[in-house]
């Protein structure tokens, strides 16, 4: 057996100096320009990762500003919620104007005429009423039978139209009303003609009833038609002048 010529180390002893390699120089050149290398590849990484991060970092800036305007969008929106509010109630107020406004004119224009003009008719029925009675106690002891009958029985078809028009009437809340007291009361009859009279006791009192009153919801539709008493204004005898 070859006897290994490596010399073994003693304990305490130093490892004994290497040789140094041969082509230690261009180990040493191969070693700077690795170390050159690296570096470059550091700054080329460095110039990527600040190429790759500058697109945030603009963003960040903008976050920035856009953080830094908050506040003032945050007014801003207030102001538009306050503004929308406003635009809201006034928006309500028309609405309710309108519709107020639309039903005035569904009182005043459709159903007020419509209710007067079925009050007139029942007047001019009852007038026919009141005719046709007349003509039957007129005629009672004539003789007659078919005639009579025949009034009879247009007197009893007038008097249930009359019916079923105070019916109708009464489906929209419309009331006849006569007024209480035999004193003139303008705010509520209407004078169809005056009855003269020479009792200033009897002056502006009610000498007779014609019509009566309709109301609807406490307002008057129609006042009471009524006659009024008032004094003869007497002219002097001749001899009685001043």
């Amino acid at each position: 057996m070859k006897s290994n010529d490596t010399p073994k180390l003693q304990p305490g002893r130093a490892s004994p100096a290497r040789p140094a390699p041969r082509g230690s120089a261009a180990s040493f050149e191969e070693l700077l320009a690795a170390e050159a290398s690296d570096e470059q590849a550091t700054q080329d990484l460095a110039q990527q990762v600040m190429t790759a991060t500058r697109p945030l970092a603009a963003r960040l800036g903008q976050l920035e500003e856009s953080v830094a305007h908050l506040p003032e969008e945050l007014s801003g929106i207030r102001k538009e919620l306050e503004r929308l509010k406003t635009d809201d109630r006034v928006l309500t107020e028309m609405h309710n104007r309108c519709q107020e406004l639309a039903e005035q004119h569904y009182e005043r224009q459709i159903l007020r005429p419509l209710l007067l003009g079925v009050i007139g008719m029942i007047d001019r029925s009852q007038g026919d009423v009141a005719k046709l009675s007349g003509l039957l106690a007129q005629y009672a002891d004539h003789g007659n039978g078919a005639a009579l009958r025949a009034i009879e029985y247009l007197r009893g078809a007038i008097s249930a139209n009359c019916i079923d028009m105070e019916s109708f009437l009464a489906n929209y809340a419309v009331e006849s009303f006569r007024c209480e007291g035999e004193k003139f009361d303008p705010s509520s009859q209407r004078c169809l003609r005056p009855v003269e009279c020479d009792d200033p006791a009897l002056e502006g009192t009610i000498a007779k009833r014609r019509l009566p009153g309709y109301r609807r919801d406490g307002q008057i539709l129609r006042p009471e038609v009524v006659e009024v008493h008032k004094i003869t204004p007497t002219t002097p005898r001749k001899g009685q002048e001043k």
